[in-house]
């Protein structure tokens, strides 16, 4: 009996562990492709293994890269201008599109989103990206907020990128950070006849 309850213990606290997990395995920085700035959420934000930086497949998409992964098959496809590149998460190999390994650290997985190491991707498929870049405080005050910009053809240097982004940045962090909205009141009792009876204890009421 005591080791029936002791491991549905266990399992009530990996339940209520594994968002916490998930949300505290991601940095909150904001990510760019080119002259884009990516929505500032879970899906965007980069991911640190080993002191290498990992970011979801989907932020690619702007420089014409695109991903497909499968959970089941714990494969990510990253794809574009004629190039691939495979990324076997149970195998921790990676393949290009001719079955050849490619010497690079393995895609990271935490729940169903994958994260794919970025100077390897850039490198493969001729992007750049620079180290992330600090947003100044009178833009974003309370914390020490960076941008991770990954570029193919971008226009703008970083710091008119970050100018011209301002409000959007400030909207972005500000929306993320909100405290959630309180539940909406209950509703008020519904009336029986146009007249509310108040119960009263250890007394009959008849209504008139």
């Amino acid at each position: 009996m005591k080791k029936i309850i002791t491991l549905f213990l266990i399992l009530c606290m990996t339940v209520f562990l594994v968002p916490a997990v998930s949300r505290a395995a991601v940095i909150p920085y904001f990510v760019a492709a080119n002259d884009t700035l990516l929505p500032f959420n879970e899906d965007t934000m980069p991911y640190v293994s080993g002191g290498e930086i990992f970011v979801p497949g989907r932020v690619f998409s702007e420089c014409g890269v695109w991903s497909l992964s499968s959970v089941e098959a714990e494969l990510v496809q990253l794809y574009g201008g004629g190039k691939q590149l495979f990324f076997y998460t149970a195998q921790n190999v990676t393949k290009d599109k001719d079955g050849n390994v490619i010497d690079c650290s393995p895609a990271r997985r935490i729940g169903r989103r994958f994260y794919v190491p970025l100077a390897a991707v850039c490198d493969y498929f001729g992007l750049t990206f620079v180290n992330p870049i600090e947003i100044p405080r009178n833009i974003i005050p309370n914390d020490q907020i960076y941008v991770l910009r990954i570029s193919s053809n971008a226009v703008f240097n970083d710091k008119t990128f970050v100018g011209i982004n301002s409000k959007a940045l400030q909207a972005a962090y500000g929306e993320y950070y909100a405290p959630p909205s309180p539940p909406p009141p209950s509703p008020p009792p519904p009336e029986r006849g146009g007249l509310v009876i108040n119960s009263v204890p250890n007394r009959s009421v008849t209504p008139v």
